[in-house]
Protein backbone atom coordinates (compact mmCIF):
# COMPACT_ATOMS: atom_id res chain seq x y z
CA UNK A 1 0.00 0.00 0.00
CA UNK A 2 1.27 3.38 -0.98
CA UNK A 3 2.23 5.62 1.98
CA UNK A 4 0.05 8.84 2.21
CA UNK A 5 0.97 12.20 0.89
CA UNK A 6 1.91 14.07 3.74
CA UNK A 7 -0.05 17.67 4.47
CA UNK A 8 0.89 20.11 2.03
CA UNK A 9 0.62 22.13 -1.19
CA UNK A 10 -0.64 19.97 -4.09
CA UNK A 11 1.77 19.79 -6.97
CA UNK A 12 1.32 21.54 -10.27
CA UNK A 13 2.19 19.61 -13.11
CA UNK A 14 2.81 20.80 -16.94
CA UNK A 15 -0.22 20.47 -17.94
CA UNK A 16 -1.95 22.82 -15.24
CA UNK A 17 -3.74 19.82 -13.18
CA UNK A 18 -3.84 20.10 -9.41
CA UNK A 19 -2.92 16.60 -8.16
CA UNK A 20 -3.69 15.51 -4.28
CA UNK A 21 -2.41 12.26 -3.66
CA UNK A 22 0.74 10.31 -3.54
CA UNK A 23 0.59 10.12 -7.51
CA UNK A 24 -0.90 11.62 -10.96
CA UNK A 25 -3.69 9.35 -12.10
CA UNK A 26 -2.65 7.13 -14.95
CA UNK A 27 -5.11 7.22 -17.96
CA UNK A 28 -6.12 3.25 -18.10
CA UNK A 29 -6.97 1.19 -21.13
CA UNK A 30 -10.92 2.04 -22.60
CA UNK A 31 -13.02 -0.98 -21.98
CA UNK A 32 -10.35 -2.35 -19.01
CA UNK A 33 -11.91 -2.64 -15.39
CA UNK A 34 -10.01 0.08 -14.37
CA UNK A 35 -11.58 2.49 -16.83
CA UNK A 36 -13.24 5.55 -15.55
CA UNK A 37 -16.73 5.88 -14.89
CA UNK A 38 -17.75 9.47 -17.08
CA UNK A 39 -20.20 11.70 -15.58
CA UNK A 40 -21.27 14.98 -16.50
CA UNK A 41 -22.09 18.27 -14.26
CA UNK A 42 -21.96 19.22 -10.91
CA UNK A 43 -25.22 17.42 -9.77
CA UNK A 44 -24.93 14.59 -6.74
CA UNK A 45 -20.99 15.26 -6.54
CA UNK A 46 -20.85 13.86 -2.73
CA UNK A 47 -22.86 11.21 -3.64
CA UNK A 48 -20.60 10.26 -6.41
CA UNK A 49 -17.13 10.20 -5.06
CA UNK A 50 -18.46 8.37 -1.85
CA UNK A 51 -19.92 5.61 -4.14
CA UNK A 52 -16.98 5.65 -5.79
CA UNK A 53 -15.48 5.07 -2.55
CA UNK A 54 -17.36 2.14 -1.51
CA UNK A 55 -17.77 0.35 -5.20
CA UNK A 56 -13.55 1.29 -5.67
CA UNK A 57 -14.13 1.99 -9.08
CA UNK A 58 -12.60 5.28 -10.69
CA UNK A 59 -14.33 7.85 -11.84
CA UNK A 60 -14.21 11.11 -14.18
CA UNK A 61 -16.43 14.64 -13.73
CA UNK A 62 -16.53 16.90 -16.54
CA UNK A 63 -18.46 19.80 -17.32
CA UNK A 64 -18.15 21.35 -14.08
CA UNK A 65 -20.38 24.05 -14.53
CA UNK A 66 -19.11 25.28 -17.03
CA UNK A 67 -21.89 27.20 -18.75
CA UNK A 68 -22.23 29.40 -15.01
CA UNK A 69 -20.55 32.90 -14.57
CA UNK A 70 -18.14 31.03 -11.90
CA UNK A 71 -17.19 27.60 -13.70
CA UNK A 72 -15.44 24.87 -12.04
CA UNK A 73 -15.33 23.43 -8.52
CA UNK A 74 -16.97 25.36 -5.59
CA UNK A 75 -14.07 26.12 -2.41
CA UNK A 76 -16.67 24.08 -0.41
CA UNK A 77 -16.67 21.04 -3.12
CA UNK A 78 -12.64 21.33 -3.01
CA UNK A 79 -12.70 20.79 1.01
CA UNK A 80 -15.05 18.17 0.58
CA UNK A 81 -12.33 16.13 -1.91
CA UNK A 82 -9.60 17.59 1.22
CA UNK A 83 -11.98 15.88 3.77
CA UNK A 84 -12.16 12.60 2.09
CA UNK A 85 -8.00 12.81 1.05
CA UNK A 86 -7.72 12.70 4.99
CA UNK A 87 -10.20 10.21 5.81
CA UNK A 88 -8.70 7.78 3.26
CA UNK A 89 -5.11 6.15 2.43
CA UNK A 90 -4.01 6.20 -1.23
CA UNK A 91 -6.67 8.44 -2.76
CA UNK A 92 -5.45 10.44 -5.91
CA UNK A 93 -7.15 12.99 -7.60
CA UNK A 94 -6.70 15.42 -10.88
CA UNK A 95 -8.32 18.55 -11.46
CA UNK A 96 -7.80 20.61 -14.29
CA UNK A 97 -6.40 24.17 -14.50
CA UNK A 98 -10.21 25.67 -14.88
CA UNK A 99 -11.51 23.53 -12.28
CA UNK A 100 -14.20 21.86 -14.19
CA UNK A 101 -12.97 18.51 -15.18
CA UNK A 102 -12.05 15.90 -11.75
CA UNK A 103 -10.56 12.25 -12.03
CA UNK A 104 -10.73 10.50 -8.77
CA UNK A 105 -8.88 7.55 -8.02
CA UNK A 106 -10.05 5.87 -4.78
CA UNK A 107 -8.28 4.42 -1.82
CA UNK A 108 -8.56 2.64 1.21
CA UNK A 109 -11.02 4.13 3.49
CA UNK A 110 -8.81 4.56 6.65
CA UNK A 111 -10.89 6.48 9.55
CA UNK A 112 -8.92 8.10 12.57
CA UNK A 113 -8.50 11.21 14.47
CA UNK A 114 -9.16 14.15 12.25
CA UNK A 115 -9.68 17.70 12.25
CA UNK A 116 -11.45 19.73 9.19
CA UNK A 117 -12.38 23.57 8.64
CA UNK A 118 -15.42 22.98 6.66
CA UNK A 119 -14.95 27.04 5.70
CA UNK A 120 -18.11 29.68 5.48
CA UNK A 121 -19.80 28.45 2.08
CA UNK A 122 -21.64 25.57 3.60
CA UNK A 123 -22.95 24.25 6.97
CA UNK A 124 -20.76 21.21 8.68
CA UNK A 125 -24.15 19.38 7.93
CA UNK A 126 -23.43 19.16 4.41
CA UNK A 127 -20.09 17.64 4.99
CA UNK A 128 -21.72 15.22 7.58
CA UNK A 129 -24.52 14.15 5.36
CA UNK A 130 -21.35 13.27 2.63
CA UNK A 131 -19.23 11.06 5.10
CA UNK A 132 -22.07 9.07 7.42
CA UNK A 133 -21.90 6.18 4.62
CA UNK A 134 -18.47 5.64 4.61
CA UNK A 135 -17.77 5.73 8.72
CA UNK A 136 -18.86 2.15 9.73
CA UNK A 137 -16.48 0.95 6.59
CA UNK A 138 -13.39 2.37 7.90
CA UNK A 139 -9.87 0.40 9.31
CA UNK A 140 -10.14 2.53 12.33
CA UNK A 141 -12.54 4.07 14.80
CA UNK A 142 -13.23 7.42 13.16
CA UNK A 143 -13.49 10.71 15.53
CA UNK A 144 -14.00 13.61 13.29
CA UNK A 145 -13.93 17.59 14.49
CA UNK A 146 -15.02 19.32 12.37
CA UNK A 147 -15.19 23.49 12.35
CA UNK A 148 -17.78 26.23 10.77
CA UNK A 149 -21.37 26.86 10.29
CA UNK A 150 -23.55 24.60 12.73
CA UNK A 151 -26.84 25.66 11.31
CA UNK A 152 -28.18 27.84 8.24
CA UNK A 153 -31.52 28.00 6.07
CA UNK A 154 -29.48 26.01 3.50
CA UNK A 155 -28.20 22.81 4.53
CA UNK A 156 -29.52 20.55 8.17
CA UNK A 157 -28.14 21.84 11.13
CA UNK A 158 -26.37 19.81 13.57
CA UNK A 159 -29.54 19.05 15.61
CA UNK A 160 -31.59 18.19 13.18
CA UNK A 161 -28.85 15.30 12.35
CA UNK A 162 -28.20 14.33 15.96
CA UNK A 163 -32.01 14.24 16.73
CA UNK A 164 -33.20 12.41 13.77
CA UNK A 165 -30.56 11.09 11.03
CA UNK A 166 -28.57 9.24 14.00
CA UNK A 167 -31.78 7.39 15.51
CA UNK A 168 -32.62 6.27 12.17
CA UNK A 169 -29.25 4.70 11.41
CA UNK A 170 -29.40 2.92 14.90
CA UNK A 171 -31.99 0.67 12.64
CA UNK A 172 -28.90 -0.52 11.14
CA UNK A 173 -27.47 -2.02 14.25
CA UNK A 174 -24.96 1.54 15.37
CA UNK A 175 -26.63 1.97 17.94
CA UNK A 176 -25.94 1.17 21.70
CA UNK A 177 -22.79 2.24 23.59
CA UNK A 178 -19.87 3.39 20.90
CA UNK A 179 -22.25 3.98 18.55
CA UNK A 180 -22.87 6.83 16.27
CA UNK A 181 -22.21 10.17 18.36
CA UNK A 182 -22.34 14.04 17.18
CA UNK A 183 -21.38 16.14 20.24
CA UNK A 184 -22.14 20.17 19.75
CA UNK A 185 -19.44 21.72 21.65
CA UNK A 186 -20.05 25.30 19.95
CA UNK A 187 -22.98 26.81 17.70
CA UNK A 188 -21.89 28.74 15.29
CA UNK A 189 -24.27 30.56 12.42
CA UNK A 190 -24.34 32.20 9.60
CA UNK A 191 -22.52 34.16 8.10
CA UNK A 192 -19.05 34.00 10.72
CA UNK A 193 -19.55 30.55 12.04
CA UNK A 194 -17.20 29.40 14.19
CA UNK A 195 -18.86 26.45 15.49
CA UNK A 196 -17.72 23.10 16.41
CA UNK A 197 -19.07 19.64 16.59
CA UNK A 198 -17.54 16.20 16.94
CA UNK A 199 -19.11 13.02 15.12
CA UNK A 200 -17.41 9.56 16.30
CA UNK A 201 -18.35 6.03 14.47
CA UNK A 202 -17.10 2.40 15.76
CA UNK A 203 -15.89 -0.07 13.47
CA UNK A 204 -18.28 -2.53 12.55
CA UNK A 205 -18.57 -5.93 11.38
CA UNK A 206 -21.70 -6.40 9.77
CA UNK A 207 -24.88 -4.00 9.24
CA UNK A 208 -28.54 -5.06 10.16
CA UNK A 209 -31.16 -5.24 7.49
CA UNK A 210 -34.43 -2.95 8.46
CA UNK A 211 -38.31 -3.50 7.16
CA UNK A 212 -40.19 -0.57 7.27
CA UNK A 213 -43.73 -1.39 5.36
CA UNK A 214 -46.03 1.14 7.67
CA UNK A 215 -46.11 4.69 7.96
CA UNK A 216 -47.62 4.00 11.45
CA UNK A 217 -48.82 7.00 13.69
CA UNK A 218 -47.07 10.13 15.61
CA UNK A 219 -46.03 9.00 19.42
CA UNK A 220 -44.74 12.15 20.88
CA UNK A 221 -43.12 15.69 18.96
CA UNK A 222 -40.02 16.72 20.75
CA UNK A 223 -38.32 19.94 20.26
CA UNK A 224 -34.97 22.03 20.94
CA UNK A 225 -35.21 26.16 20.92
CA UNK A 226 -31.91 27.20 21.23
CA UNK A 227 -30.18 31.29 21.57
CA UNK A 228 -27.15 32.80 21.33
CA UNK A 229 -25.65 36.14 22.05
CA UNK A 230 -29.10 37.08 23.09
CA UNK A 231 -31.83 37.36 25.95
CA UNK A 232 -32.21 33.97 26.98
CA UNK A 233 -36.29 34.62 27.19
CA UNK A 234 -35.24 34.47 23.66
CA UNK A 235 -35.72 30.70 23.63
CA UNK A 236 -38.68 30.47 25.76
CA UNK A 237 -40.65 32.80 23.61
CA UNK A 238 -39.70 30.34 20.48
CA UNK A 239 -41.10 27.24 22.31
CA UNK A 240 -44.13 28.74 23.88
CA UNK A 241 -44.56 29.44 20.43
CA UNK A 242 -43.80 26.36 18.24
CA UNK A 243 -46.30 24.67 21.30
CA UNK A 244 -49.60 25.17 18.72
CA UNK A 245 -48.96 21.57 17.60
CA UNK A 246 -52.07 19.54 18.20
CA UNK A 247 -50.66 17.26 20.15
CA UNK A 248 -51.52 16.01 23.97
CA UNK A 249 -49.23 18.09 27.08
CA UNK A 250 -48.28 14.47 27.63
CA UNK A 251 -46.56 13.29 24.38
CA UNK A 252 -44.32 16.91 23.56
CA UNK A 253 -41.25 18.34 25.23
CA UNK A 254 -39.04 20.90 24.25
CA UNK A 255 -35.71 21.67 25.85
CA UNK A 256 -34.24 25.53 25.81
CA UNK A 257 -30.66 25.89 25.07
CA UNK A 258 -29.09 29.25 25.75
CA UNK A 259 -25.27 29.38 24.91
CA UNK A 260 -22.94 32.05 26.35
CA UNK A 261 -20.03 34.02 24.30
CA UNK A 262 -17.26 32.06 24.65
CA UNK A 263 -19.17 28.89 23.60
CA UNK A 264 -21.22 30.56 20.79
CA UNK A 265 -18.21 32.04 19.28
CA UNK A 266 -19.22 35.05 16.79
CA UNK A 267 -22.67 34.60 15.70
CA UNK A 268 -25.84 36.31 17.39
CA UNK A 269 -28.87 33.62 16.28
CA UNK A 270 -31.98 31.96 17.27
CA UNK A 271 -34.01 29.02 15.75
CA UNK A 272 -36.19 26.08 16.79
CA UNK A 273 -35.95 22.98 15.52
CA UNK A 274 -39.08 20.15 15.95
CA UNK A 275 -39.02 16.39 15.77
CA UNK A 276 -41.96 13.90 15.56
CA UNK A 277 -41.09 10.20 16.69
CA UNK A 278 -43.67 7.11 14.93
CA UNK A 279 -45.25 5.01 16.87
CA UNK A 280 -44.34 1.66 15.02
CA UNK A 281 -40.75 2.12 14.31
CA UNK A 282 -39.31 5.14 16.20
CA UNK A 283 -38.41 7.21 12.96
CA UNK A 284 -37.87 10.86 13.39
CA UNK A 285 -38.64 13.14 11.17
CA UNK A 286 -37.94 17.09 11.40
CA UNK A 287 -40.01 19.84 11.33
Amino acid sequence: MKKKASAGPAPIFDNGAVVVGTAKPAAPAEGSASAYLRFSGSAQFRQRLVNSLLSKRRIRIDDIRSDSERPGLQDFEASFLRLLDKLTNGTALEINETGTALRFVPGVLQGGVIEHDCGLSRSVGWFIEGILPLLPFCKKAAAITLTGITSDAVDWGVDALRSVVLPFLSQFGLSGEGGFTLTLKARGCAPLGGGKVQLTCPVVRELSGISITEEGLVKKVRGVAYCARVSPHVANRLATSAKWVRVPPCCRGFSCERRPGPLSRHDIAFAVLMSAVNVSVGIQVAV
